[in-house]
């Protein structure tokens, strides 16, 4: 019998190869965090859409281009993050145990669930009340009158999404004790243009009794979406699958040739389905709900949207953004805590920002550039206080 040594610096050049093929990942979820803060940033400047904050005089084409921006980047910026999550979650399972994977997951999610929703929420919410409804209450006085009442998860809804979705996992994983996972075939093009059909059909369901754009308050302090929860389920899932089945070359290829040009047909489509439907005079309820053909175009076409700019976007990181670097190696590491954090920097920003005199769209643009640096730079400097890096 004999045995073959490995050479140490072979070990780590292995290592550090499968870490680069996985840096675009990373960027995607860099990305994924800068159009978060975009997209709260246009609906403050007259996007449709919730936000702490709303800016008093918005413009109505304004308004309009944001909307659009915004409706392209939800059909799958959020869809994004969960395929991410639901890619490394067996992982981290099969390498911790449940019982260690769940004590990191309940510090690294419900902590900052918990932290924003009770404590730091109250800081946009007070603020606009004082700049929008003239409150005389100091924050002290306005916190403790309404403790309760301003509790809000804000954008760590997706927490506690994702802490529902990982738990039904885990239980799916007892359930199949003993069970030894096995690989999945790799979907073709047309698996996935199927599941982009299921998708917008799904959704298209889901309206019928939670329309599109409504948010339901959970548990108190939780707003969701449900029109939008098929998509997320669905990717979720597609990326326990991609895991499990070592899907990702073949997504990234898809993603470089076929659905790129999917990608840009719906980039394309929107603006037209929005015109036609009646939506830039302002008749978008009729998208919203029931079975009109303009509830149908937009649910189909979310569906190919999160579909084709996941796979494209994964494609264009994977061919130009794929090699480490000091920049990307910092944006990637706090990029965490500038999405929890980011509602504590935009909101007071932006009602800095009310009496500057630039067009709507210029305010947007000024506005996500400083939020970005902005909560980008509190996250690097709030992790480097002693423990608080284990949880952001």
């Amino acid at each position: 019998m004999t045995s073959t040594a490995v050479h140490p610096r072979l070990v780590v050049q292995e290592k550090t190869q499968a870490k680069n093929r996985l840096t675009y990942m990373d960027n995607l979820r860099v990305l994924m965090t800068l159009l978060v803060i975009m997209v709260h940033t246009a609906v403050t400047y007259g996007a449709a859409g919730g936000w702490f904050t709303i800016d008093p005089r918005p413009e109505p084409f304004a308004g309009a281009i944001l909307t659009l921006f915004n409706g392209l980047c939800q059909s799958f910026f959020m869809g994004c993050f969960f395929f991410l999550s639901g890619y490394f979650i067996p992982g981290s399972i099969d390498r911790k145990g449940s019982l260690w994977f769940w004590k990191d997951h309940l510090l690294r999610l419900g902590i900052p669930l918990l932290v924003f929703s009770v404590l730091l929420a109250k800081i946009p919410l007070y603020l606009d009340n004082i700049y929008y409804h003239r409150t005389s209450l100091s924050f002290w006085e306005f916190s403790a009158r309404n403790f309760v009442e301003t509790f809000d998860a804000g954008p760590t809804w997706f927490l506690f999404a994702l802490l529902v979705f990982s738990a039904g996992y885990s239980l799916w994983r007892v359930l199949l004790a003993g069970v030894k996972p096995t690989g999945f075939e790799p979907p073709s093009h047309r698996s996935l243009f199927v599941f982009a059909l299921v998708m917008g059909v799904l959704m298209l369901a889901t309206i019928q009794v939670w329309p599109f754009g409504r948010f339901y308050k959970t548990l108190g302090f939780v707003y969701l979406q449900p029109a939008f929860f098929p998509q997320y389920v669905m990717m979720f899932v597609a990326g326990i699958l991609a895991y499990r089945g070592n899907w990702l070359p073949v997504l990234v290829e898809a993603g470089q040739r076929r659905w790129k040009w999917v990608a840009v047909g719906c980039f394309l489509a929107l603006p037209a389905g929005f015109a036609l439907g009646g939506g830039a005079s302002g008749n978008l309820e009729v998208y919203f709900t029931g079975f009109a053909w303009q509830a149908i175009f937009l649910h189909i076409w979310v569906g190919l949207s999160c579909v084709s700019f996941s796979l494209a976007l994964m494609g264009l990181l994977a061919r130009r953004f794929n090699t480490p670097g000091r920049l990307q190696a910092l944006l990637s590491q706090n990029t965490y805590a500038s999405y929890v954090l980011h509602p504590l920097v935009l909101v007071p920003l932006t009602i800095a920002m009310n009496d500057l005199v630039v067009p709507g769209l210029g305010k947007f643009a000024l506005a996500a550039l400083l939020a970005i640096s902005i909560s980008y730079l509190l996250g690097y400097l709030l992790r480097r206080l002693p423990g608080v890096a284990r949880v952001l």
